[in-house]
């Protein structure tokens, strides 16, 4: 989660291409996002699978890969 003064500026997506690039060599990647948020890594590539799920009150994502 990103400060709503820090939105916008490109700061998480160029920390998830640093890291990607990291694991480049990675056959899969998954990630827990929240709902909100997954037509952002859709947008990275990342193809949501699974069911929605409830952790701590939060809808997520059950995995985007």
């Amino acid at each position: 989660m990103i400060l709503e003064q820090f939105g916008n500026l490109g700061i998480v997506k160029a920390l998830a291409l640093f890291i990607l690039g990291q694991l480049k060599k990675e056959k899969f990647v998954y990630l827990y996002v929240q709902k909100s948020v997954i037509s952002f890594y859709y947008n990275l590539g990342f193809d949501p699978i699974g069911n929605l799920f409830l952790c701590r009150n939060t809808t997520l994502e059950n995995g985007i890969l």
